[in-house]
């Protein structure tokens, strides 16, 4: 009787042990899901943040491509005003005035 004893008295001492791991295992893996969750909602808010940048950088570029389909225009306009015009160009001016 004297071994059964012991060997009911050491598996309660195991049994705490155990508990006290689960306990801190499901402690660990609470708070790192917890943390997790956090890092990924300051990912998705940074997502947001690029995507707002991206729109707006797409709008700034189609300003840009359009000013640079009528770069030859604004250059030739430039070019007249300060007296400067391509061969073959007719000139009309202003005599009235």
């Amino acid at each position: 009787m004297a071994t059964k004893k012991s060997t009911k008295a050491s598996t309660n001492g195991r049994d705490w042990v155990i508990r006290i791991l689960l306990i801190a295992l499901a402690l660990f893996i609470f708070f790192k899901a917890v943390q997790l969750y956090s890092q990924l909602e300051q990912k998705r808010l940074m997502d947001a943040e690029l995507d707002s940048k991206i729109q707006t950088q797409m709008v700034i570029n189609e300003g840009l491509a359009d000013q640079v389909e009528h770069a030859e225009d604004y250059l030739e306009h430039k070019a007249n005003g300060n007296g400067y015009y391509v061969p073959g160009q007719q000139v009309y001016q202003n005599e009235a005035g």
